[in-house]
C-alpha cells in the first residue's frame, strides 16, 4: 500500500478540523435560514432569492472571513 506510507496524516487531521467545524456551522445556518426565511414570505421565488442572497452577501462572507481563512491559518503554522 504505497499510498498509505505518501499520506500526509497531519494535513488530513487540519482539514479534518476544518471541515468538521466548517460542517456544524453550514447546518447552522441552513436551519436558521429557513426558519428565517419562511417567517418572512411565503413566495418560493421571493424566499430563493432572499435564501441565495443572503448566503452570498452575509453567511458566506462571515465563515470564510471569521472561521475558515483564519483557522486555516493557523493551522498551517501561521498566528492569531
Amino acid at each position: 500500500s504505497w499510498w498509505l506510507t505518501r499520506l500526509d496524516f497531519a494535513r488530513l487531521a487540519r482539514y479534518m478540523i476544518v471541515g468538521l467545524g466548517s460542517g456544524a456551522l453550514w447546518s447552522f445556518y441552513y436551519g436558521a435560514a429557513e426558519r428565517l426565511i419562511t417567517s418572512l414570505t411565503s413566495n418560493n421565488i421571493l424566499g430563493t432569492m432572499t435564501a441565495v442572497i443572503l448566503e452570498q452577501f452575509a453567511w458566506s462572507p462571515l465563515l470564510y472571513g471569521l472561521y475558515l481563512i483564519p483557522l486555516s491559518s493557523v493551522l498551517n503554522g501561521g498566528s492569531w
